[in-house]
């Protein structure tokens, strides 16, 4: 079992949130990240008061744990998921539905603490270590 942590979980952990920080180490060896939970990391680390740091901060995380490549799994379930919540009116922001693809694609579990906002995907297994 594979767990993706989502850009909040990994703030919460960058922070030291230690409900988060314990589950993460417990769980080290089969997390992983995506490129845009990588793209949001930086543009937070970019915009704080503390960008050196910061920056330092995401440099370390993001050699820690495997990222995620994109492949054609992960281009099919962007385009089937956007037309499936098209079709019901329930779109999700493109960064957060990559994410989601790059979870079912892969059958891993998305590590979140927006469990409402994801759980318009069908099959998207999710959890919430907050």
């Amino acid at each position: 079992m594979t767990f993706c942590l989502d850009t909040d979980h990994v703030i919460e952990y960058l922070k030291g949130n230690a409900a988060v920080t314990s589950k993460i180490k417990l769980s080290e060896e089969e997390i992983c990240i995506t490129p845009i939970t990588v793209l949001e990391l930086f543009y937070g680390a970019y915009r704080s008061a503390q960008v050196s740091r910061r920056a330092g901060e995401v440099r370390q995380f993001v050699g820690a744990f495997e990222v995620l490549p994109f492949n054609q799994l992960v281009y099919e379930q962007f385009g089937f998921l956007k037309a499936e919540l098209a079709e019901k009116g329930e779109l999700l922001d493109n960064f957060d539905l990559v994410i989601a693809s790059f979870c079912r694609a892969h059958n891993h579990i998305l590590v979140t603490s927006n469990k409402k906002h994801f759980e318009r995907i069908k099959g998207l297994k999710i959890e919430n270590w907050r």
